[in-house]
């Protein structure tokens, strides 16, 4: 993770573009390593799926993205972001694109990954970069944008939900699409999914702009319905961020400097001064500083020494 990390902040650095997060430096502490980038108001994309489903709003956006990927894939020592999805991509209050997360990425001259490994996120991996993520260039994020694309327009990806990593897999290398919804855009998007790089748009303008030639047949759907309580909806890993010694790191001190927090499942009142709601922990107790001892029983936790019966 430390030469990712350092890999990421030299790529960072070498990129300046209002598309692309702003690398600061990379900061060192013994054994912690950071990296300090811009700070980019807004929300992430996949928050706001629904929100450009409007054809213009739509092709303003993919305008904004392709004209940074085309930037980047044209640099003397081109950059292939190899992780392209809506999790990646700040939209700020403006309706500005910026994307974040180069800790996977390709440049011309370097690369961590081993010839004939996968890497990237499963929904939005072009075939060839499942197979040996080392060897794609510019048209994998294409191939990306492409499905943003076909998501933001139509609600689903285009594939059977259903499917698992390996039929995904097969079926994105025969060209097993799904395109309900794409109405006469279809062609548009079966040449930007196509299994093979050499049948695709050659950068993701030309992408854009024959999507926008469509403009007047793209259809809006309504969104997709949320699945029945009784099934839960299927949930794929993504690459692994190197964030939770530092988190562990910073609760820790935290919880030093002010006390203790307990997880306290039979906390009653959220008026309770005392406890606050975690939307990942549930409802939590704060102990001021030197109330706590181990073995306390915990209806003694954070109470006066005078209200413990």
């Amino acid at each position: 993770f430390r030469e990712r990390f350092e890999q990421e902040a030299e790529v960072g650095a070498g990129i300046e573009h209002p598309g692309v997060v702003r690398y600061v430096t990379l900061i060192e502490d013994r054994d912690t390593v950071a990296l300090v980038m811009g700070y980019v108001p807004g929300k992430d994309l996949d928050e706001l799926l629904d929100a450009f489903r409007e054809p213009e709003k739509l092709l303003g956006l993919l305008d904004q993205l392709a004209e940074t990927l085309d930037h980047l894939h044209g640099l003397d020592e081109p950059v292939v972001h190899r992780d392209i999805k809506p999790s990646n991509i700040r939209v700020t209050p403006e309706g500005k694109a910026v994307i974040l997360d180069f800790g996977i990425a390709r440049t011309g001259v370097s690369s961590m990954t081993r010839t004939g490994m996968g890497m990237g996120t499963p929904d939005f991996m072009a075939p060839e970069q499942e197979l040996d993520a080392k060897r794609v260039d510019g048209r994998a994020d294409v191939y990306a944008l492409g499905v943003i694309a076909f998501q933001l327009l139509t609600g689903k990806l285009p594939w059977p939900e259903d499917l698992s990593w390996s039929a995904m897999i097969n079926a994105k290398a025969a060209g097993g699409l799904d395109l309900a919804g794409a109405g006469d855009t279809e062609a548009v998007f079966r040449q930007v999914l196509a299994p093979k790089p050499e049948d695709r748009f050659t950068n993701a303008s030309a992408f854009v702009a024959a999507l926008r030639h469509h403009r007047g047949a793209m259809n809006v759907l309504e969104a997709s319905p949320p699945p029945p309580p009784d099934k839960a909806p299927r949930v794929r890993r993504g690459p692994v961020l190197a964030v939770g010694l530092v988190g562990l790191l910073l609760l820790t001190l935290v919880t030093v400097a002010a006390g203790v927090v307990i997880l306290d499942y039979r906390a009653e009142s959220q008026s309770d001064p005392h406890v606050f709601v975690s939307p990942v922990l549930g409802k939590l107790r704060w102990v001021p500083p030197g109330t706590f001892q181990m073995g306390s029983p915990l209806d003694e936790v954070g109470r006066d020494e005078d209200e413990v019966p």
